[in-house]
């Protein structure tokens, strides 16, 4: 029963209790078929049980990690849908819907990462490959500033107002969703205003 739990065939126990003796080679079977990954030792290796022999996968079906700029992790919910490509692989783009999202941002990139899973029978994703994720978003209108205008005082962000010659007034704003080059205003400025 021991051997059994180790991984032995029947055939290869029924060996020992006809010669007596322990064999010196086993053969492992994996426990499911699929494609190595990894291998952790080459023939005549000696092993303990904390050595990984083999790192075997089934690649049929597959993870994709999408990472979301924090500035999007808000409208990540189950079931949202991306388009997802990969072009070095040949694959057409193909649509897919998130079924994890992560609890936490990453913190070095300040990127919320989501899970999506698909089908893999040609085996053309393979892992490590790169792609992008396009997500599915309702439109909506902002009112967009240059990130230049905007001061912070470390307290609040702030924008200088024009009002006649040479004279401004500083006004506190609430800010939004950030572009490289530009930033939103969520309220606090009138479409017109002189910054």
């Amino acid at each position: 029963a021991r051997l059994k739990v180790l991984g032995m065939s029947e055939h290869e126990i029924d060996d020992i209790r006809r010669s007596g003796t322990p064999h010196r080679l086993v053969t492992i079977t994996a426990p499911h078929s699929g494609v190595v990954l990894q291998r952790g030792v080459t023939a005549g290796t000696a092993v303990d049980p904390s050595t990984t022999l083999l790192t075997v996968a089934d690649l049929s079906r597959v993870w994709i990690w999408a990472e979301v700029p924090e500035a999007g992790a808000r409208q990540m919910t189950l079931g949202t849908v991306a388009r997802l490509e990969f072009p070095a692989t040949g694959r057409a783009p193909e649509d897919a819907k998130i079924d994890f999202i992560y609890p936490t941002l990453t913190e070095r990139t300040r990127t919320l990462r989501v899970r999506f899973s698909a089908a893999n029978s040609d085996g053309s994703l393979r892992p490590g490959v790169f792609g992008t994720a396009n997500f599915q978003s309702e439109p909506r209108r902002a009112l967009m500033i240059s990130r230049d205008a905007v001061v912070d005082t470390g307290l609040s962000p702030h924008l200088f107002i024009a009002h006649g010659d040479n004279q401004f007034d500083p006004r506190k704003v609430p800010l939004g969703i950030g572009l490289p080059d530009r930033i939103g205003v969520v309220t606090g400025l009138a479409d017109g205003d002189e910054i």
